[in-house]
């Protein structure tokens, strides 16, 4: 079995239509998968479980990362952008994997929280919910 390390792994977003890293990331969760589903349970159903049913939709949860941020990089004033001049942003996670694989999403609502703490960086956590499913290519 292969494990893929972590050291490497980009996160990208499109500035100027380019794919730009955001430089100095030090925590990354992208965003995931979830099939989006709802309680389907009636009054007459004779079992005592809760029923659910698949809507068909899939939805891609949040993106979190955390940067040693410094205000005057411009790939981080890009990310501070996406939230206070409302924008969709193009992102994408490439791994380091043996194939470079990558998941491709869409940000849609942003938020960005500077964190001062002793004996630490300066850093920022960037927070982004998913405009629709994001794709994973191998």
């Amino acid at each position: 079995m292969a494990r893929a390390k972590s050291k490497g792994t980009l996160f990208q977003l499109s500035i100027s239509s380019v794919m730009t890293t955001i430089a100095q990331c030090v925590d990354l969760s992208p965003p995931g998968w979830k099939s989006s589903d709802f309680e389907a349970m009636t009054l007459d159903q004779s079992g005592v479980g809760e029923e659910r049913d698949l809507t068909g939709y899939v939805a891609g949860d949040d993106l979190d990362a955390e940067v040693f941020w410094d205000p005057d990089l411009a790939n981080h004033a890009a990310l501070l952008a996406l939230v206070t001049t409302p924008a969709k942003g193009t992102c994408q996670v490439v791994f380091v994997n043996t194939g470079a694989s990558e998941i491709d999403f869409v940000t849609a609502g942003a938020e960005f929280k500077p964190i001062v703490k002793m004996n630490d960086g300066l850093k920022g956590k960037f927070k982004a919910s998913i405009d629709g499913s994001p794709v994973l290519t191998v």
